[in-house]
């Protein structure tokens, strides 16, 4: 049992049922706040989604004793979260088969002393499953004691979500109409112009490929391509708009960058990169955004990063610092992420271009 840092109480007044959730929404690692029986506070229950029979099994490492069909896939001891006439939050369950049949309390729990109904919700800002008490709320002899009706008898709290089985998607294959559609391009608003293009081509690399300019609605696209992804010597000239459309548009992996007419003006950046930013909100309050970066690759990230902090690169994240190493985070002129990775395999070195040494830095989540 997880020490709670508030009581049963609270936690039910906090409690706000999901209204739509799927099987997935139950699944992962909890601990459990308020079991009379467990009292290790490092206990864990898990929810895991079986992917064929689509059931939620339950099973638990209570540190003295691991149950449940994650620890034995043979194993009896498989109480499975049932689905119900009622809303998807709300689901059923029993743990007869924990309890074997020669225990005292085995004509008690068949009778349905250990039947519960649980409801997913959120309190406090986290996931939680709420469940009633013995006899599925009703009350009744147990264990030789008369235990009353509770409506609220547990907490499980939300730890870490189970991990989302992708193995279908590897093997299934798109729809025929769908095989010859490209990923072309992303777009990200700039506020200069010449400094995003000197910007993606001077510093990354990237080549122009193909701008359009629409006065009438004040404002300029410009789509840049990595040289990798394109034979430079095919690129069409600005002369010939329509063969520059067609290879453009047959080009994986374009940048748009899109400037908006007198933005150029600003004095600092006027977009929000939807990375922990205050640009543009009404509250001055940091905004977690749905962006998060562009990436690219390269033969060598320390000696890249080296190149960039030659050219003025403002950094992020040099190859060492944080916790994941052999990778970097850098900004463009709009502040926009570009993560650099290497081509190859992931490899470390004891000094980066900061003189951050490799065994320093903890991890840090670029959205908050």
């Amino acid at each position: 049992m997880a020490t709670a840092t508030r009581s049963k109480e609270e936690y039910l007044k906090a409690f706000t049922p999901l209204k739509s959730c799927t099987a997935v929404n139950w699944t992962g690692t909890y601990k459990d706040l308020f079991s009379p029986d467990d009292k290790n506070v490092d206990s864990k229950r898990f929810i895991d989604l079986d992917p064929i029979t689509g059931e939620l099994r339950v099973s638990a490492d209570t540190g003295s004793e691991k149950w449940g069909r994650r620890f034995n896939a043979t194993t009896s001891v498989n109480p499975v979260l049932t689905i119900t006439d009622a809303p998807d939050g709300i689901r059923t369950t029993s743990f007869l088969c924990k309890v074997p049949t020669t225990a005292p309390i085995y004509g008690e729990a068949k009778a349905g002393a250990l039947n519960f109904t649980v409801k997913l919700g959120m309190a406090f800002g986290k996931k939680v499953i709420l469940w009633n008490g013995l006899y599925n709320g009703k009350g009744g002899i147990f264990g030789g004691n008369k235990v009353d009706p509770s409506a609220c008898d547990n907490f499980w709290e939300l730890e870490l979500p189970a991990p989302f089985d992708v193995s279908r998607y590897y093997t299934a294959r798109p729809d025929a109409e769908a095989q010859k559609y490209l990923m072309q391009q992303m777009m990200i608003r700039v506020r200069d112009p010449k400094a995003s293009l000197d910007f993606y081509t001077k510093i990354l690399g990237f080549q122009l490929v193909m701008h359009r300019d629409f006065p009438k609605w004040s404002f300029s696209v410009y789509f840049v391509a990595s040289p990798g992804s394109i034979d430079l010597s095919k690129v069409p000239p600005a002369s010939d708009p329509d063969k520059q459309w067609d290879f453009c548009m047959n080009t994986p992996g374009c940048v748009e960058l899109t400037w908006n007419y007198g933005s150029e003006s600003k004095a600092e950046n006027v977009y929000n990169t939807g990375n922990s930013s205050t640009i543009g909100t009404s509250s001055g309050e940091k905004v977690k955004g749905g962006f998060g970066h562009i990436g690219i690759t390269v033969p060598d990230v320390y000696t890249a990063c080296e190149r960039f902090k030659r050219l003025g690169v403002d950094f992020h994240k040099t190859p060492n610092s944080g916790g994941m190493k052999g990778l970097a985070f850098i900004k463009d002129p709009d502040g926009y992420l570009i993560e650099v990775l290497p081509q190859g395999t992931m490899i470390t070195k004891p000094i980066d271009c900061f003189g951050n040494k490799v065994a320093e830095g903890a991890y840090a989540d670029n959205s908050t």
